[in-house]
């Protein structure tokens, strides 16, 4: 019996190790948040009344309070209550709750390097120089920070106006002023080899990247791009026939602050799937859009084959032709390709083809295309 008892406190302790090793510490939990609290802020628990019919909102119960600057992640949230669900770390382990609308703001810093790149991270991160450069060898190991990596360094590796080492408020001679803002990152990781590459083009069907200084083709259904999405949501369109852009925003609300237009027809990869907000990758600018604004690529996407843009027939390049952004006249015109362009043509539906070309997804009457044989 004794011995009996002893393999099996054996057992039940190897069954427990590996869970162990992977607990998370509070550290690593802070260097993993994007957003924090503003100021001491109340949590709450949402408890449904089990008498009340389905449109009586729940009891909002307040169950303790979290200190200014506590790291969390946002979960859903509840439109009708005006609220966010969110984890934190408390006493060693993760705990969520509920915080109201305005409780919580980013808690993200810009890094930059040497070649012009830059990179939007957990500002627990950035602040920690060894972690953050483990981080960086992990994924990128080429990429190396321009100085403290809190000032941007412009394409052509010059010091930007204002960030002169020099003393003295005279610019040193030959200086040359950033032309553009810096370019941003856009990775995929090869599902296959679990290698991490850069993406110089990146449509529906075949992408190009750049593995070991040389750029190649792929098939985009390959690639993975982080986060725990299904195959089917994993890439997307963007969707605006009327407008022909959405609003990329910096967090997954209404209210949050806007950081650009993303532009209809353009091939994004999504990062997380949400019913009322998605956070994508457009260009190497991550944010969210909401999700009425996608339209998903995921998993095997075939094509019906080439076609070429053409006028009464004809391929001159002496003519242009209008892309919508949906198969219908009175939708946005997002781009116009010269007659004689090729395209990747995936459906043809109420006279409408859906193409593809440098980049961009959008549609054109099948007056102007002919398929090539």
């Amino acid at each position: 019996m004794k011995k009996q008892l002893t393999t099996m406190l054996l057992v039940l302790v190897l069954a427990l190790v590996p869970s162990l090793g992977m607990a998370i510490t509070e550290k690593e939990w802070n260097q993993e948040c994007e957003d924090k609290t503003v100021g001491t802020v109340t949590i709450y628990s949402i408890e449904k009344n089990s008498e009340a019919t389905t449109t009586d909102l729940p009891s909002i119960v307040p169950i303790g309070t979290l200190s200014g600057g506590t790291y969390v992640k946002i979960g859903s949230y509840d439109y009708d209550l005006k609220m966010w669900h969110i984890t934190y770390f408390s006493n060693g382990t993760q705990a969520s709750a509920w915080v109201k609308r305005g409780d919580t703001t980013s808690a993200t810093k810009w890094v930059y390097f040497t070649d012009g790149c830059c990179m939007l991270l957990p500002e627990a991160l950035v602040n920690d120089r060894s972690a953050l450069q483990k981080y960086l060898d992990r994924l990128w190991p080429n990429l190396t920070i321009y100085g403290d990596g809190s000032k941007p360094v412009s394409i052509d590796g010059t010091v930007p106006s204002g960030g002169s080492t020099t003393s003295g408020n005279k610019k040193p001679s030959g200086e040359k002023k950033s032309a553009k803002a810096p370019k941003k990152i856009n990775t995929a990781i090869i599902t296959a080899e679990e290698k991490t590459v850069t993406l110089s083009r990146f449509v529906v069907l075949t992408s190009s990247i750049i593995r070991d200084g040389v750029t190649e083709e792929i098939a985009t259904r390959e690639l993975s791009f982080g986060g725990d999405v299904p195959a089917e949501q994993a890439i997307a369109v963007i969707h605006a026939p009327q407008s022909g852009k959405c609003t990329l925003r910096e967090r997954a609300s209404d209210e949050a602050k806007a950081i650009q237009k993303s532009k209809a027809g353009t091939v994004v990869s999504v990062l997380e799937y949400g019913r009322k907000y998605c956070k994508i990758n457009d260009n190497g600018t991550v944010g969210y859009v909401q999700t009425s604004c996608l339209k998903f690529y995921g998993g095997e996407v075939e094509s019906l084959g080439v076609g070429t843009l053409t006028y009464k027939g004809k391929a001159t390049g002496k003519t242009t032709i209008n892309v919508r952004g949906d198969a219908k006249k009175g939708s946005a015109r997002i781009t116009e390709w010269k007659t004689g362009t090729e395209v990747i043509v995936f459906d043809l539906r109420d006279g409408w083809y859906e193409i593809e070309h440098d980049g961009v997804h959008g549609y054109v009457m099948d007056d102007f295309l002919t398929m090539k044989e």
